[in-house]
């Protein structure tokens, strides 16, 4: 189901897809069409935000026909989203001159099997909308998933729907619970 795992040299777990991109189905051109103005446009509408659960991926490429208007987001188009991920943190990365937005979320788990357990978990709903993050297993159970669009050299909005929908498994049996300390 993950497309590749290797060892790295810093004996690190990095699990990848072969390729970072959108869904390659059918879909209709007014969904893509919708998707690109409100991309190209910067900005994001609340009630196009409201629910990112009941939403789901849509095909896009960067260039050509298959949605080739689709922009990525800016910084307070990505911002609008925040709130419905309140778990995850909005980076920006530098690539040359360029600053590329990405989505990140950390987890500890209980330990390797369990993080094992939390990587199938999100690859079933990454396959599931055909939009595929970015895995990084460290020591023995600390993940990091990133996300962003590669296709278009940014957030879309689908990276904010997968986001939310990695943000609803359950997750109970496999993270660590922090105790809270007794004042006594």
């Amino acid at each position: 189901m993950i497309a590749a795992a290797r060892l790295a040299s810093t004996s690190s777990l990095v699990v990848r897809s072969s390729r970072v991109s959108c869904l390659r189905r059918r879909s209709s051109s007014s969904a893509r069409r919708a998707m690109a103005a409100s991309s190209s446009a910067g900005t994001v509408d609340s009630e196009e935000s409201a629910s990112l659960l009941s939403k789901r991926c849509i095909p896009c490429e960067g260039g050509g026909e298959e949605g080739g208007d689709l922009e990525p987001l800016d910084a307070g188009a990505a911002q609008a989203f925040m709130p419905q991920i309140p778990l995850w943190d909005l980076r920006e990365q530098a690539e040359g001159e360029a600053t590329t937005l990405s989505l990140a979320r950390t987890w500890k788990t209980k330990n390797f099997t369990k993080a094992l357990g939390l990587i199938e978990r999100i690859g079933m709903v990454a396959e599931q909308q055909g939009h595929h993050p970015d895995l990084h297993l460290t020591g023995w159970n600390n993940l990091e998933c990133n996300i962003f669009t590669h296709a278009i050299g940014g957030l879309s909005e689908n990276d904010f729907i997968l986001a939310a929908k990695i943000e609803a498994i359950n997750v109970e049996d496999l993270v660590r619970v922090k105790k809270k300390k007794s004042l006594f």
